[in-house]
């Protein structure tokens, strides 16, 4: 496929070179111009819902990728994947590596005119770690190595206790429990964003509820948000980089349906679509296609917690009966490749600079005689002869095709009947975290760059995210070792050693989770827009960079 960009990010507006278009390639400007307003405009079309604009309490990749629109944390990530300052000017940490210092901007404002203050992130730290919020990234928190993290989560510790400390109004201190040489790199994730304590407090439960209960003091502002239909951020006067940011307003539309949001982007009421693997054949040559390989690796989970599929063969013959390149290549064909692996390519490298796949071995390759074998070991061991389970899955026309083509691989499989569920992303992220479900059909993109936050954030037995149930001591344990102060945490090459193997006992040995596709996405950009920066690390887009060039 025309254009497949790989690893950390890239910037989709620099790729849009391609020759022959259609009629309506020149259409495109009644969103940009916001119907003759003069204003700036770009127009998204989306196939999702935003779940959550809480920094504490989102945890759906689109809901953080909306959240990094109107917040500024301390460092974030560039188009090429490295850290860059943000609030932090600056940092330095002791000879130990336990205790960094930031210093924060000075001209950061929230859109209320309060200043940004070292306070800021001391409130939100802890209100992400306080049990009484239960967050779902407060483990991740604890993960980071912040000093009595681990313990405030569990309520064996007050948050007070938590190792971070405003020494002034923009110096901030953070206390490791001990050496986490990747530290920096938790830091872009929105849990560890500031909160405005007052206005926080004075919002109560309706913070977060809709614009006017949010503050801003990222690029933009959230202005208009039309639950499961459309809304809408502006650029933030307040913003201590207001001059860098070149749209006046960002729109998005929700449409699930692709082939509305491509005609509605040939009349030009839309700028930047997602397309379906149906559509590629007519806009494979419009100037405005492009397609990506993302970081988000989408698998089934089967729950541990159902009685069939507890049995390990049953697991392991589903994952070898599903054909992973015909999904990627034949039904997809928006540059997703089939992933016999749960780490994604382009994720992290080792110290020779060789990425973590290019290493490493692959799991449940498609092979029908293996899962036959696999699947005679489990009616055996049940004692049955027949077997229907249940796929749960988000109402999205990909992840409904998807799904389809699974029916049909594991169909294939004698006396094995699946019947699919379709609910909304919300009610399926609500099922699936409390366990009532049989199968289900998720995804998780990567919020830093190392292996631990696949197989340590999603299969770790204590994870939140542990949407499997996924629980085996031998596993855990080698988890622990490349974990902050684990025996192997400044030991690169016994680290990446252990996560080698946990991936093989996790896949191979327990199939613990049966990994389909690792996500790309075909898409059609209005050539006159610039700066569509999509990342791996983090799994997200980034606005602040948009920009428009007017017709030639």
């Amino acid at each position: 496929m025309k254009n497949k960009i790989k690893f950390i990010s890239f910037a989709l507006a620099t790729m849009l070179l391609f020759t022959g278009c259609s009629s309506s390639n020149n259409k495109n400007s009644q969103s940009i111009e916001a119907s003759g307003s003069g204003e700036k405009v770009v127009t998204f079309a989306k196939d999702v819902d935003i779940i959550s604009l809480d920094t504490s309490l989102a945890s759906d990749g689109f809901s953080l990728e909306m959240i990094e629109t109107f917040t500024d944390g301390l460092v974030d990530y560039d188009k090429s994947g490295n850290i860059i300052p943000r609030i932090a000017t600056e940092w330095s940490k002791n000879d130990s590596g336990t205790v960094y210092k930031f210093n924060l901007r000075k001209d950061a404002k929230w859109s209320n005119g309060d200043p940004v203050t070292a306070k800021d992130f001391v409130y939100s730290w802890r209100r992400a770690v306080d049990p009484a919020t239960a967050s779902e990234y407060a483990g991740f928190v604890a993960d980071s190595g912040i000093k009595n993290a681990a313990d405030i989560t569990s309520g064996k510790r007050a948050i007070e206790d938590l190792g971070v400390k405003a020494l002034d109004d923009n110096t901030l201190e953070v206390t490791l429990e001990t050496a986490v040489p990747y530290f920096i790199k938790f830091l872009p994730v929105p849990i560890f964003n500031p909160l405005n304590e007052k206005f926080v407090k004075e919002q109560g439960d309706k913070y977060a509820q809709e614009p006017k209960n949010l503050l801003s003091n990222g690029p933009f502002i959230f202005s208009e948000w039309n639950k499961l239909n459309s809304w809408k951020i502006v650029k933030n006067p307040t913003y201590y980089a207001a001059n860098e940011i070149k749209v006046d307003e960002v729109d998005f539309v929700k449409r699930q349906d692709y082939s509305v949001a491509a005609l509605e982007f040939e009349k030009g009421n839309i700028d930047v679509t997602k397309i379906s693997s149906e559509l590629v054949p007519r806009y494979a040559n419009n100037k405005g296609f492009t397609s990506v390989l993302s970081g988000y690796v989408w698998y089934l989970s089967p729950n541990n917690q159902f009685e069939s599929l507890k049995n390990k063969n049953l697991r392991l013959a589903l994952g070898y009966a599903i054909d992973r390149d015909h999904i990627a290549n034949d039904i997809l064909k928006d540059g997703s490749e089939a992933a016999d692996y749960i780490v994604p390519k382009g994720l992290s490298t080792d110290a020779e600079g060789k990425d973590f796949r290019e290493t490493s071995s692959t799991f449940q390759t498609y092979n029908i005689d293996k899962a036959n074998e696999y699947l005679a070991k489990a009616k055996q061991e049940l004692g049955v002869t027949n077997l229907t389970l249940e796929l749960l899955i988000e109402d999205s026309s990909t992840v409904k095709k998807t799904a389809e083509a699974i029916q049909a691989d594991l169909q294939a499989l004698e006396g094995i009947t699946i019947n699919i569920v379709t609910v909304t992303k919300a009610e399926r992220l609500k099922r699936m975290k409390t366990d009532d479900y049989q199968l289900g059909l998720t995804r998780w993109g990567p919020n830093y760059g190392d292996p631990y936050d696949y197989l340590g954030t999603l299969f770790l037995s204590t994870s939140n995210f542990n949407y499997p149930k996924f629980n085996n001591p031998a596993y855990d344990e080698l988890l622990k070792k490349t974990a902050p102060g684990g025996q192997f945490a400044k030991d690169d090459a016994s680290r990446w050693s252990a996560f080698k193997e946990a991936e093989k006992l996790l896949l191979q040995d327990e199939g613990g989770a049966l990994p389909v596709y690792q996500a790309g996405e075909a898409m059609l950009i209005n050539p006159n827009v610039q700066g569509v920066e999509y990342f791996v690390v983090g799994g997200l887009i980034s606005y602040r960079n948009l920009s428009i060039q007017n017709d030639k």
